[in-house]
Parts: structure tokens; C-alpha cells; sequence
């Protein structure tokens, strides 16, 4: 993060960048806590999950050109984003995935009462490194063995990431999980497999759709079966700490049909 606003707008206080530093140490990836809105630059702060930040820039930028108006995009998982937000760091719009996220942070008054919306839909699928002359439709007792080949399967640790639940679910879903054991590779995330698959540190990954489109070496080998084990749902709020008035504005544009387009180029499936 950039310790100093757009040209002609008020820095970012001291105290902002010494909170952001710390958030970092500490495996978080958000800004810091503003000491007044007379003190904040007149950008937007929206926090995501990482494997939606490219999609969420893509779309920042329509806003930027529109607006004139930057917005400022920090990562980290939805539930430490919770946890930030809770502390005081600044944020302005945030996208959480998981029921539970976002009733926590609305029972806890972290959003702004109504502007939590089911906005676009996230789907895990099976992707490689270089291009896919066939995408393979997965089936419940399918042979993804097959599809590997040789190859290992790397896939999102369930123990500290929702997505690695979601995607032990889909292959136990599948009747895949138990023999695939020998054959997989665990990391934090999906951006995290995306990255040993970038690394050639496996085969194939299962990734979000939105981690391949970020991508370009990426491309999908299988999708998953259509249901509740490989989808996410992504809800877009306003925080209860915003104090710019792009905020509401920049929430009605990626919910429009300006930011649509972008929106679905970077993965994501609209909902609404």
C-alpha cells in the first residue's frame, strides 16, 4: 500500500501506516485505521478475499475512469477482514464469502444495516498450467484419476482456508477424496495452488474461476458438478466506518451493469 493519498488529496496519517505495517506482520493485508475523516484521502477502500482481487481492480477501474475517484483494494480472508474492520481499520466497501462471515459482521454492526448483498456467485473448478484442448464435465464416480494422468492435484488446506472445506466437500461429492491421498498438494489458498501450479509444483489445482481469470497461463481442465460443494457466494457491503461519500456510489456501480461486463470477464457469475 502506498503510504500517500492521490495527487492533491490529504496523506494517509502517520498512524494509519503504522497500524497497516503491523496488519501485515501479522499475516493481514488491510489498511490502516484512520484518526478522522477530515484526515482520510477521498479514495475508496474496499477489502476482498485475495482470489477476487483482480476481478474487484478490473471493475475499480471503470469506477477510476468514470469517477476520478481511485479505490484502494487490500486482501486477506473474509473472516480476519472481520477482525480488522472490528479493530478500526479503515474500510469503506467490503466482499465477504460465507453465511457466517457476514452474519457475524452485521450482528456485530461492522456493515452498514441493508447493504449486505448476495452479489455474485464464485465456482471452484479444476484448472492447469497451459492451455486445455477439452474442459471435462466431472461427474459423481467420474475417473478424475484420468484426467491427472501422472500429475498431482493441489488443493486448499481445509484446516486454515473455507475454500479447502469446499473442496474437500466437492471430491468427497465426486467419490475422489480417499484415492486421491497420494496425489495431492496442499497450500494456504487457491491463489496459493495457482501459484504451485505457476511454480510447476503441480499438475492441476482446484482453484475459484476468478484465480484462471486472473491468470492467463491458467486455463480450466474439469468443472465441477453444479451444486453447493464448488460455489461460493460473494456479499458486497458497505462498512459501518465509512465516512466518504463515494462509498454508497461505488456500491450501486459494481452492483449495475456498467461494472457487469468486467464482473463476469474476471469469473464471477451475478446474481442479482
Amino acid at each position: 500500500m502506498n503510504a500517500r493519498s492521490s495527487a492533491g488529496a490529504p496523506a494517509i496519517t502517520r498512524r494509519s501506516v503504522g497500524f497497516f505495517i503491523s496488519s501485515a506482520a501479522a499475516g493481514v493485508v488491510a489498511p490502516g485505521s484512520a484518526a478522522g475523516a477530515g484526515e482520510r484521502a477521498p479514495d475508496v477502500v474496499l477489502l476482498c478475499e485475495p482470489t477476487l482481487h483482480s476481478v474487484m481492480s478490473s471493475a475499480a477501474d471503470l469506477w477510476r475512469r468514470a469517477t476520478a475517484v481511485p479505490v484502494r483494494i487490500f486482501t486477506a480472508r473474509s473472516d480476519l477482514l472481520v477482525e480488522e474492520i472490528a479493530r478500526g481499520a479503515r474500510c469503506d466497501l467490503v466482499v465477504l464469502t460465507g453465511d457466517d462471515v457476514i452474519e457475524s459482521a452485521t450482528r456485530r454492526n461492522l456493515v452498514v444495516t441493508g447493504s449486505p448483498f448476495a452479489a455474485w456467485r464464485n465456482r471452484l473448478v479444476i484448472a492447469r498450467r497451459g492451455p486445455s484442448n477439452h474442459v471435462v464435465a466431472l461427474t459423481a464416480g467420474g475417473d478424475l484419476l484420468a484426467l491427472l494422468g501422472g500429475g498431482r492435484l493441489a488443493v486448499a488446506d481445509e484446516t486454515v482456508s473455507a475454500a479447502g472445506v469446499k473442496s474437500r466437500a466437492a471430491l468427497e461429492s465426486l467419490g475422489q477424496w480417499a484415492s486421491l491421498q497420494d496425489r495431492l498438494r496442499g497450500a494456504e489458498s487457491t491463489p496459493g495452488v495457482a501459484f504451485l501450479l505457476a511454480t510447476l509444483k503441480a499438475e492441476f489445482g482446484m482453484v475459484y474461476t476468478t484465480d484462471v481469470m486472473a491468470d492467463p497461463a491458467l486455463s480450466i481442465a474439469a468443472t465441477l458438478p453444479v451444486d453447493g460443494d464448488q460455489e461460493t457466494v460473494c456479499w458486497l457491503a458497505r462498512a459501518g466506518n465509512e465516512a466518504v461519500a463515494g462509498a454508497p456510489l461505488l456500491w450501486s456501480f459494481l452492483r449495475g451493469t456498467e461494472a457487469r461486463s468486467a464482473i463476469e470477464a474476471g469469473g464471477l457469475e451475478p446474481l442479482g
